[in-house]
């Protein structure tokens, strides 16, 4: 019992120290910009995961989104469609009080888009942008551009290491403000990531899972069709 608890223990320290290591070597380690000039509303939603998933989720993003927008909501999910309704009413109440509203869903391959299926278009328009960690879930960019949204950022890979990307992303998109900028800036600091651990070089897939790992941005149909 003893053993375990070690172990877990040093796992959790391990965690840490990397996490602070590579905020340390990416950018200003613990700023946060404030941002609030811009009347910009922001939800977030975790599926249900572990609970130590679910927390790192939380204690990373929520400093963020405080410092970045006018307003936020963060929800976690305990079952597959729950925080459902309130997603809805939240999200209706920001596109009625803010200029925009840019959402985060930090889920496994997901399908929010089928909550909106009520919403009137011209309210949609009023999303700024929609990030979807979900593998795979770059093939939504036509579903949700088609709805209104102004962007969508998405993964291609099957097997993406999206949170990697997710790490880099948010805190460059608090200091410049520039969405594409950021994606950009992200998917290089990503890339930059995977290459420290030269031992994966021999794995087959490797290539495909770092690509996968990076996102697209996507801000029209014609782009999502090229």
């Amino acid at each position: 019992m003893k053993k375990k608890i070690l172990s877990l223990l040093t796992t959790i320290c391990l965690v840490f120290i990397v996490f602070v290591l590579i905020k340390w070597l990416s950018d200003k380690p613990f700023s946060f910009p404030s941002n609030k000039k811009n009347k910009i509303g922001a939800i977030a939603i975790r599926d249900n995961v572990i609970p130590f998933q679910k927390l790192g989720s939380r204690l990373f993003t929520i400093p963020y989104l405080s410092a970045k927008y006018i307003n936020y909501t963060y929800f976690t999910q305990y079952y597959k469609e729950d925080k459902r309704e309130a997603f809805k009413d939240s999200l209706y109440s920001y596109l009625n009080k803010y200029d925009s509203v840019d959402i985060y869903l930090l889920a496994h391959t997901n399908y929010y888009y089928t909550w909106l299926d009520t919403f009137p278009r011209n309210k949609l328009k009023k999303i700024r942008m929609v990030y979807n960690t979900g593998c795979g879930n770059a093939n939504q960019a036509n579903i949700w551009l088609s709805m209104g949204v102004s962007s969508y950022i998405g993964h291609t890979g099957i097997k993406s290491q999206s949170p990697v990307f997710y790490f880099f992303f948010l805190r460059r998109l608090l200091v410049s403000n520039n969405i594409k900028n950021s994606v950009d800036k992200a998917n290089q600091m990503t890339e930059s990531f995977f290459s420290i651990y030269s031992f994966l070089d021999s794995q087959p897939g490797r290539k495909e899972m770092v690509e996968g790992s990076k996102a697209t941005y996507y801000t029209d149909l014609y782009e999502f069709d090229k």
